[in-house]
């Protein structure tokens, strides 16, 4: 079988392909920029050709691991589909894995620090940003224990008051389809605390919080994705 390298469809921006390229084989004729069902360990990822031909010596070490495509996807109708329809159908799919995957590489780049932490009773994830300075997100497709806090907070098809004062502690709640709302708001909760302490004492400030015992469990991520 042929081997091609494909883009997956960006699940914030549907209809774009950008970043890394990933290496198939391909049981069904293909040319480049040709839409493509690919398998991927989370589930199916639509995705374009970017290359075809590529020479097997090439693959030599990841031959084992390589995927067949088995279903191109036709041009005409998937055009049909708008951006939006297609962001609701990636949505509804979306677990919460996935959006820590969406978020992290984006916060990365905007030079935070981003350490995360899998919860081992629930399928929550936690990240901590800038070692908590400028707090933290919480991701999760269940509500949370009213004893702990997170500033920001993206729930699986959530419903309730995007603004939570409990305890003179504010709260930001949003859905999986408002990631851009939340980067935002993050950006901002930064801004204000620099503005706030003046860079300097910011930087000190996290300094002496990656000294606390929380950072032994929450694993640090260097880079994007």
């Amino acid at each position: 079988m042929e081997v091609i390298s494909v883009k997956y469809e960006d699940k914030i921006n549907p209809k774009t392909f950008t970043g890394k390229s990933y290496k198939y084989y391909t049981a069904v004729d293909v040319k480049v920029g040709d839409f493509v069902i690919a398998p991927t360990i989370g589930g199916d990822r639509i995705a374009r050709v970017s290359e075809i031909n590529i020479p097997e010596e090439k693959v030599e070490d990841i031959k084992p691991y390589l995927k067949t495509i088995e279903h191109k996807i036709d041009r005409e109708s998937y055009m049909k589909f708008t951006k939006s329809m297609l962001k609701v159908v990636y949505m509804a799919n979306l677990k919460g894995n996935d959006v820590a995957n969406i978020l992290i590489p984006k916060l990365v780049e905007k030079k935070f620090i981003v350490h995360r932490y899998n919860s081992h009773s629930t399928s929550s994830i936690y990240l901590k940003l800038d070692y908590g300075l400028s707090c933290g997100i919480r991701i999760a497709d269940h509500n949370g224990k009213k004893k702990y806090h997170y500033r920001f907070n993206v729930l699986k098809d959530y419903k309730g008051d995007k603004v939570v004062n409990r305890d003179n502690l504010v709260s930001y709640f949003f859905n999986y389809d408002e990631l851009d709302e939340l980067l935002v708001m993050v950006e901002k909760e930064r801004q204000e605390k620099i503005r706030k302490y003046g860079l300097g004492n910011y930087k000190r400030y996290m300094q002496k919080e990656s000294q606390d015992e929380l950072y032994t469990r929450f694993k640090r991520i260097k880079e994007a994705s």
